[in-house]
């Protein structure tokens, strides 16, 4: 259930439309650059 949840979140800049692939999103965690990290499950 909670990589349902990760894949929805890194999903909703896609779906709004304001970049193509999830690691294109400056603040996704799907960024490798991003600040933000996701530890392992």
């Amino acid at each position: 259930m909670i990589e349902q949840k990760i894949n929805y979140i890194h999903n909703n800049p896609i779906e709004a439309g304001f970049v193509n692939n999830a690691n294109e999103w400056r603040l996704s965690s799907a960024n490798e650059e991003s600040p933000i990290k996701i530890d392992e499950l």
